[in-house]
């Protein structure tokens, strides 16, 4: 199976490529009293942890986090991503949570 090689046209070409996610997570709320405990990455069902790269957004805060996966060009198939995120209120063990 080649997987790597060049020509003068294209130079090095690869069967695999390195495909880049950014997701923008933006606080909408005003108190700086909720935290985020839980904020996932899922390909394929390949779960990341991204929650220590959210857990210090305070109020009206927008921060953009990016995660990366190898494709593998010579294998057809589909991917599914999805991003959880659960956040809780100090003080209080009412989670509010999303998925998209």
């Amino acid at each position: 199976q080649l997987v790597i090689f060049f020509n003068e046209e294209q130079g090095l070409v690869s069967c695999f490529i390195t495909a880049t996610f950014s997701i923008t997570l933006t606080n909408e709320g005003d108190v700086d009293e909720a935290e985020i405990i839980l904020f996932t990455n899922t390909v394929n069902g390949n779960t990341t942890d991204l929650t220590d790269a959210v857990s210090d957004i305070g109020p009206d805060e927008t921060i953009i986090i990016t995660t990366q996966i190898l494709i593998d060009m010579t294998v057809r198939q589909d991917y599914i991503v999805t991003t959880d995120i659960v956040g809780i209120a100090s003080g209080s063990q009412n989670q509010c949570s999303d998925s998209f």
